[in-house]
């Protein structure tokens, strides 16, 4: 308890510009995505398209590398040729169709999402045009 005589002191302390940028970037992360920019929802399509056709094709890819290895452990190391060719020749295959993979999702993919996209780009070209003028 404080005495009548006494005065109370109050210090504030404003926070500096990198604890703004710092405090600003957090509070973004938490922000409804939904009522975000046309500019973040264009790069919100964007990543989900790219990863969509890299992460079937990258598993796809490390089966096939897997295979390929196991496979040739069992025919160089403990000469079991009749496990050892077909593991290999699946390996082979499994890697040579990673990139096909791919392609082709990310193509179909873009074809999905491209003029979902294209519309939000062009929105977010009309506002930027709009707030030059």
């Amino acid at each position: 308890m404080r005495n009548k005589g006494e005065k109370s002191s109050y210090s504030y302390r404003a926070p500096t510009d990198k604890e703004r940028k710092e405090i600003e970037a957090i509070r973004e992360k938490y922000l409804d995505t939904n009522a975000g920019s046309a500019m973040t929802k264009i790069k919100k399509l964007d990543k989900m398209v790219r990863r969509l056709a890299f992460y079937p094709s990258l598993i796809v890819g490390l089966l096939g590398f897997s295979s390929f290895g196991l496979g040739m452990a069992f025919s160089l190391k403990w000469k079991l040729l009749h496990i050892g060719i077909p593991l290999t020749i699946v390996g082979i295959v499994l890697l040579l169709l990673s990139l096909p993979i791919h392609i082709f999702l990310e193509r179909a993919l873009k074809k999905r999402y491209g003029p979902e996209i294209l519309s939000l780009s062009n929105k977010a070209l009309q506002e930027g045009e709009k707030e030059k003028e």
